[in-house]
């Protein structure tokens, strides 16, 4: 989105681009990888807030105890493959959130993984609106973007 300013005679001075989003979650248990998909990003200024999580527990459970909407972020980047509670588990315990978190908040894999079983197996859930593979680039951000 980008902004349009005028001059007081109604000439256009600058252009900036806006932040798409609101908020927008990252949770990967690398912290190499967090900070690079933080920092491309913030370089497309996709979000206003960009959080960085290394437990997709911890996001289940803040997801749980939201109570407004405007607390719901609109974009996660998930992680498949991480220790603890894995990407796959964090979409089936996504998918018995209120319905209210479920139609704002939707997913996008960013994984290693590359196998069609597995991404047949993450867009069965609905909230899943695509499939990135490792690594991030702000080309395949911008692909994206260019079909959300």
């Amino acid at each position: 989105m980008t902004a349009k300013h005028t001059n007081p005679s109604g000439n256009e001075i600058k252009q900036q681009r806006l932040p798409r989003y609101n908020k927008v979650i990252i949770i990967d248990d690398s912290e190499i990888d967090l900070e690079i998909e933080k920092i491309i990003l913030k370089g497309i200024k996709l979000a206003k807030t960009i959080e960085l999580k290394t437990k997709g527990q911890e996001v289940i459970q803040e997801l749980s105890n939201i109570k407004r909407l405007d607390e719901v972020p609109e974009l996660i980047f998930l992680d498949l493959n991480m220790t603890g509670m894995s990407g796959l588990e964090f979409l089936n315990e996504f998918s018995k959130m209120p319905e209210f978190v479920k139609q704002k908040c939707s997913i996008v894999i960013v994984t290693g993984t590359n196998d069609q079983k597995t991404i047949d197996l993450t867009y069965s859930n609905p909230n899943v609106i695509d499939y990135l593979v490792k690594p991030l680039d702000a080309e395949n951000v911008r692909k994206f973007l260019s079909h959300d």
